[in-house]
């Protein structure tokens, strides 16, 4: 399934909403192994993700799908535990933040809803068009979605 235009600018307000927690801070950019005091960090993580990066390729249309996007996001969760363990406080965040994102993602991930959007549409187009073009006799009515 292709990333649309609405996904992928929901997505950048998902990554934007997230960003504004003040926990967020240790995961808006990619680690600097040297100045956060983690040099075997590159050693252990060996697909770092970070919001900065992320948000980087949504603005830049890198992803291909919702999943794509999905990935990466909780690649930042999976490493914080790969690198930290499960108990550390840096996955307690890391999890309270994967909460959150799933929150606000399953907004968009609810296919049944923008299908029923996109199925009124259509049906709305259908029925202007009808009352357009009614038959002779009905010219007199008229539908206000149409106007």
């Amino acid at each position: 399934m292709s990333f649309t235009e609405v996904q992928r600018l929901k997505c950048i307000e998902i990554i934007d909403n997230l960003l504004k927690h003040p926990i967020s801070a240790m995961f808006a950019k990619p680690v600097d192994a040297i100045a956060d005091g983690v040099p075997d960090y590159y050693d252990v993580i060996k697909n770092p993700s970070d919001f900065s990066t992320v948000r980087n390729k949504l603005v830049t249309s890198q992803y291909k799908s919702l999943n794509e996007f999905k990935k990466d996001v909780n690649l930042i969760w999976e490493n914080a535990i790969l690198y930290n363990s499960k108990q550390s406080f840096m996955a307690l965040i890391a999890d309270e933040l994967s909460r959150q994102f799933q929150r606000q993602l399953w907004q968009l991930e609810s296919p049944p809803t923008e299908q029923w959007i996109n199925d009124f549409l259509k049906a709305r187009l259908i029925i202007c068009k009808l009352f357009r073009n009614p038959p002779n006799g009905l010219a007199n009515y008229s539908f206000s979605a149409c106007k």
